[in-house]
């Protein structure tokens, strides 16, 4: 079950986590992921503490960008698994060491090449 709310309705960020305790009691062996915003207020960590406190076995994964534009507030991207698939974690290890490779290079500028003209 993939849970993508509409983190606009600051509510969400309350009943997501009983949202997926209710869902776990019913269905306590499917993968649950839920995706979230990092956003500088940080407003999505009292909805983590309160999900790894219900899931203390699930596969929490993190990556860190440059806003998109200027004024986006969206600072990075989160994952919440509970059951994860074998190697996933693995894997999000491999997706951090990638993003943090991507943010240490230096900024490309745009350019175009001159057209080449016909001989």
């Amino acid at each position: 079950l993939l849970v993508d709310p509409s983190w606009e309705v600051k509510a969400d960020y309350e009943a997501i986590p009983a949202l997926l305790e209710k869902v776990h009691r019913k269905w306590n062996v499917g993968l649950l992921m839920l995706w979230y915003p990092l956003l500088p207020d940080a407003r999505h960590a009292p909805l983590l503490a309160r999900l790894v406190a219900a899931f203390p076995g699930a596969l929490r994964h993190e990556v860190a960008f440059p806003p998109a534009r200027a004024g986006h507030g969206m600072c990075g991207s989160g994952l919440f698994l509970v059951n994860p698939p074998w190697q996933t974690e693995a894997r999000a290890a491999w997706l951090s060491a990638r993003f943090a490779a991507l943010r240490d290079q230096p900024a490309r500028s745009a350019s175009r090449r001159p057209a080449s003209r016909p001989r």
